[in-house]
């Protein structure tokens, strides 16, 4: 009679499945989604070969996590349309329309117009587009997460066969010695990656990886967790870059907090990297910690410099900017943001470097993508993915204050995740509240508001119930 029950259970699934749209298809099947295992594999990798997009050779001119993406883009076109038109219209990435709209108007309206930067925006938000199609379940989500940690193992793993011996024994009386030694460990580097970036990637490693540990039941996978986030973070000490170390301290601190569950295995995680940080941290990294506006030897430290400038010009900007065009041919030469001989540094903040091209109306459409970035979030950190893609968003938003590259690629893996994530997750959601609904292909809240004063509609329900039912106490009853 169970047998029986089970058939009769199992055909009334198949017959309602076949009367959803796919996406309510894949809530069926588990929130698996139809992408093949390619997709998934597709964005794991992408990720995992970011750090050598400008160490390995370039193909007719792209970088190979450029053509990354455009294989990721014919996989999309081609398997996964549906999903891109649909998370085009996520509101992340209207505010990212807007944002290009404004830089759009402004630039026209000054002298010397440059729509290069204005392009890498564009093809910023279309790598996210095409991460947001792929991130279409939990499994992608989970291989994106994967790839983030695979990338941050290997290239700690590079730090420390390549440089931590020579840091570990160099000592550094000042902010000045750190830049010196720094610059003599890496100079001979066979991996030509920004120092800066190196920390970055290192970084993220760390709350992934505490993400996996805190939401194991195996003691085995949590020591080992737990390693890999310490390694990881004495790695991000390594290339002595002051914004990659209190990214990776800061977003470790935050994802812990914000993490409800398992307090006294998060209290005992952060201790531990407290501690290997006390004992492994190279002391050198340390003296580089310091940040002054004050000129030694009639120079004031680059970066110190630059934000000084950006603030000073402020008055300039603020209204409609600068211009793209104008930025890079004298203004930013004429206002201490270059070398004096043509050669432009950036903001190196990207809310100044928006502010100087497009002035506050784009600075406003920023922190908008910024507010529907933060909204999309998952809002119960439960397990390991979501925990770990909590971390991705906050390291993002600290790496845009120290970085003018908005259009770098790891903007476009984040956005992505972020927007397409909260589309599937949605979906989930929605399906637990409503389950008869989900399986007989009605609307819910999420589809569209319901007519409170319909007195049809709780009889529909009740009959809907009554027909999924009846076939399995029949089957029971014999």
């Amino acid at each position: 009679m169970g047998h029986m029950a089970n058939q009769a259970n199992g055909r009334i699934r198949g017959l309602a499945s076949n009367r959803l749209p796919v996406a309510s298809r894949i809530l069926l099947r588990g929130h698996r989604g139809p992408t093949s295992k390619f997709g998934p594999f597709l964005l794991g990798a992408t990720i995992v070969l970011l750090p050598l997009q400008d160490h390995l050779p370039s193909v007719a001119g792209f970088s190979i996590v450029y053509i990354m993406f455009g294989v990721v883009g014919v996989y999309v076109l081609v398997r996964r349309l549906d999903a891109l038109v649909k998370v085009s219209r996520h509101p992340v990435f209207l505010a990212g329309y807007l944002l290009l709209s404004v830089g759009l108007v402004i630039e026209s309206v000054h002298s010397n117009s440059d729509y290069s930067e204005l392009m890498r925006y564009g093809s910023m938000i279309a790598g996210a587009l095409l991460v947001a199609s792929l991130c279409s379940d939990e499994r992608a989500l989970r291989a994106g997460m994967y790839g983030y940690l695979i990338a941050s193992v290997w290239l700690s793993v590079f730090l420390f066969l390549t440089s931590y011996g020579a840091l570990d024994a160099a000592t550094a009386g000042g902010f000045e010695d750190a830049s010196r030694i720094r610059a003599q460990v890496f100079s001979g580097s066979s991996l030509r990656v920004n120092l800066n970036t190196m920390a970055f990637i290192s970084s993220q490693g760390v709350f992934v990886a505490l993400a996996f540990m805190l939401t194991s039941h195996s003691l085995i996978r949590r020591l080992l967790f737990l390693g890999v986030a310490l390694f990881c973070l004495i790695a991000s000490f390594v290339p002595m870059s002051r914004s990659g170390t209190v990214i990776a301290i800061v977003s470790t601190v935050i994802v812990l907090l914000k993490y409800k569950a398992r307090r006294l295995q998060a209290i005992g995680a952060a201790l531990v990297l407290g501690v290997g940080i006390l004992i492994w941290a190279p002391d050198a990294a340390f003296s580089r910690l310091q940040y002054s506006t004050e000129a030694h030897d009639g120079k004031m430290e680059g970066r110190a410099r630059v934000y000084t400038a950006a603030w000073k010009g402020l008055p300039e900007y603020v209204g409609i900017g600068v211009g793209t065009g104008n930025f890079f041919k004298e203004w930013a030469n004429r206002h201490g943001l270059g070398d004096g001989f043509g050669r432009v540094y950036g903001a190196h903040n990207s809310f100044f470097q928006v502010t100087i091209y497009w002035g506050l109306p784009a600075l406003l459409a920023l922190i908008c993508i910024i507010w529907q970035s933060y909204r999309s979030l998952p809002k119960k950190i439960d397990d390991a993915s979501a925990m770990a893609l909590y971390g991705i968003a906050i390291s993002l938003l600290l790496w845009m204050m120290a970085t003018h590259n908005l259009y770098a690629k790891e903007f476009s893996l984040g956005l992505g995740l972020i927007a397409g994530a909260h589309q599937w997750d949605r979906r989930r959601i929605a399906s637990r509240r409503h389950p008869v609904k989900r399986i007989l292909g009605q609307r819910t809240p999420t589809d569209a508001p319901q007519r409170k004063t319909d007195s049809v509609q709780p009889r529909r329900r009740e009959e809907a119930c009554t027909r999924i039912s009846a076939p399995a106490r029949l089957a029971d009853d014999e």
